[in-house]
């Protein structure tokens, strides 16, 4: 699990701010929408948090594609 917060999105981008199950410290993802991405992960979360931080980003930008608003904070789960 993981949240996306300080979400932001311009013409290029969208990027967040996530923390990783129950850190204190944030790691950083930015999605470039021409398929580029830019990963700061944590220590110790390196290989599946920044995948499903990008992912919740793209289920950001299908929701934006339908209307909705961009969130202050998305919780991504997996199992």
């Amino acid at each position: 699990m993981l949240k996306l917060i300080n979400i932001k999105i311009d013409d290029e981008s969208i990027e967040a701010d996530y923390y990783p199950e129950s850190e204190k410290e944030t790691a950083y993802i930015k999605l470039y929408f021409d398929g580029r991405t830019v990963s700061k992960p944590l220590q110790g979360y390196e290989i599946n948090y920044p995948i499903k931080a990008k992912w919740g980003l793209r289920e950001i930008i299908k929701d934006l594609s339908n209307g909705k608003e961009i969130p202050k904070e998305r919780l991504v789960m997996w199992y």
